[in-house]
């Protein structure tokens, strides 16, 4: 979403708050949203979990075509290669 004003920006995510559990609740339900009501932001009856973006310095664009999981595979190889390093 973008909007005119950051006050507009600021409204919208306030008064749709979430928290980390209901987050891993709606994982963990394939993405379904039990409860949603007409005062919940929510598309096709799944509520919308709305955050500010990271901002562009903070995204790390050279490694942004890699998925989650490669990039976690080599940090717990770089991990497991490190230990085992220290260990002899």
């Amino acid at each position: 979403m973008s909007f005119k004003k950051e006050e507009m920006k600021a409204a919208v995510i306030e008064h749709n708050p979430w928290t980390d559990l209901e987050r891993i609740r709606t994982y963990l339900n394939k993405g379904k949203t039990p409860g949603v009501d007409e005062s919940t932001l929510a598309w096709e009856g799944n509520k919308l979990f709305i955050e500010a973006a990271p901002e562009p310095n903070d995204v790390d664009w050279e490694f942004i075509h890699r998925s989650t999981a490669d990039k976690l595979k080599v940090r717990f190889h770089l991990i497991f290669r490190t230990d085992f390093i220290r260990m002899h």
